[in-house]
């Protein structure tokens, strides 16, 4: 099993938007913000390479939406089809994508214009995992979560064949499990990967379930989950499974910090064996 980590690029979040209940005090101690409270956030996509597959997980925003999104401050958007090129990796060769969840900043990429300008697949060859309580909700949305849904680029899926709608935990492979999370929106994907077997580490892949490392601990609930009580209690499941298996979670948003463990102390969760982001010295 190979993982290649790509920075698709970022944005800007307010901070108490972002870590919730958590005091200032406390997270700028662990997350750098600016004059106006923006914290710059990453959109980190991770390509898992096995004998028998190509797999992305959450391509991110890619580059026809930047327009179409104000407010976000984004920047250095990439192609993540240029950025597969450069580790000789072709859209074709991709044989799935998992989408942790289907707000714009996640799932956007898997769409490009074609030449005449309509809206067409980036991995034709590729099978789509979302959760169905997810895709329920794209197509289905409340008052706050309207803006975070782009169905005209989901909708693309439903010509799909290869699109599965997920209801249950299962094992796309022996050593790669999905599992349904729900709080910050319903039917989230988490990817947990077996590196054991490989003599590597066990690799989880958590989403906006722990968007940072900051978000670890049980008040850092985003303003952004629909529902706060589920969204702590599942990431407190999931810190769990990640404390118990040893695991390493890779974080989609987090700008400073790329990956961690998990310690706990008391039954509260700390972040550990921190791996710093490339980004890092950029903004520290």
């Amino acid at each position: 099993m190979k993982l290649s980590i790509f920075e698709t690029g970022f944005f800007k979040s307010d901070g108490g938007a972002m870590f919730g209940l958590l005091p200032k005090e406390i997270w700028k101690k662990y997350y750098f913000s600016d004059n106006k409270n923006l914290c710059r956030m990453s959109m980190r996509c991770v390509l898992i390479e096995t004998g028998k597959r190509k797999i992305i997980v959450d391509p991110g925003l890619g580059m026809k939406s930047e327009s179409v999104v104000p407010g976000y401050g984004f920047s250095d958007l990439k192609d993540i089809s240029k950025e597969l090129q450069k580790i000789n990796v072709s859209n074709d060769q991709i044989t799935d994508i998992v989408l942790t969840h289907l707000h714009f900043d996640h799932s956007e990429a898997i769409t490009r214009h074609d030449e005449g300008g309509d809206l067409s697949l980036c991995f034709p060859n590729a099978d789509y995992y979302i959760g169905k309580k997810q895709w329920d909700r794209c197509f289905n949305c409340g008052i706050i979560d309207n803006d975070a849904y782009f169905t005209e680029n989901i909708s693309v899926l439903n010509k799909n064949r290869n699109l599965h709608l997920v209801e249950n935990d299962f094992f796309l492979e022996d050593n790669i499990k999905i599992e349904l999370f729900d709080g910050h929106t319903p039917g989230q994907i988490v990817v947990y990967l077996n590196g054991k077997s490989d003599g590597l580490e066990n690799i989880v892949i958590p989403g906006d379930v722990v968007p940072t490392n900051v978000n670890i601990r049980t008040e850092a609930i985003s303003g952004f989950d629909l529902n706060g009580e589920v969204s702590a209690k599942e990431k407190l499941r999931l810190l769990e499974k990640v404390y118990e298996t040893d695991s390493r979670m890779i974080f989609y948003h987090d700008y400073f910090i790329e990956s961690c463990k998990v310690g706990k102390n008391k039954n509260r969760f700390y972040a550990k064996e921190r791996i710093e982001s490339v980004n890092f010295e950029v903004e520290k």
